[in-house]
């Protein structure tokens, strides 16, 4: 993901921040751009034994290795189960490390007052994803 302009000043001063736009099923979704690491296909999974129905296994991400978590899952979003590969993954930096999320589609950059959604988006606070939870805009 090229560098992007992570928050500017509006001649008012309201601050406004590039949000991610993502879709889970009909959800239309946003994170911080500055939250996102990289947009990745991965072109396949490797499953791990755990009690978390959300993670699918480990992924290979350029020269990474991370975990790999169903979004829809998290988010409780209904979804088919994921077709063939490669799969459309965010990759975010978090506290415990590189995590990458499984989305069906990527719809781009939109500016947004800090803080709030992008128009006819959720957004979805870095937290709210590693945990599951999202928050109305």
């Amino acid at each position: 993901m090229s560098e992007l302009p992570r928050r500017t000043t509006s001649q008012n001063g309201t601050a406004i921040r590039t949000a991610l736009v993502f879709r889970l099923g009909e959800a239309r979704l946003a994170l911080a751009a500055d939250q996102v690491a990289s947009v990745a296909e991965v072109r396949s999974c490797t499953r791990v034994p755990s009690g978390d129905r959300t993670l699918l296994g480990v992924a290979r991400v350029g020269r990474e290795l991370m975990p790999l978590i169903d979004a829809h899952r998290r988010m409780g979003v209904a979804s088919p189960p994921p077709a063939g590969f490669p799969w459309t993954c965010l990759v975010v930096k978090s506290s415990l490390g590189d995590v990458a999320f499984r989305v069906d589609e990527v719809l781009g950059l939109q500016a947004a007052v800090d803080g709030l959604a992008p128009p006819g988006c959720t957004l979805m606070p870095l937290e709210g994803l590693i945990e599951g939870a999202a928050r109305e805009g």
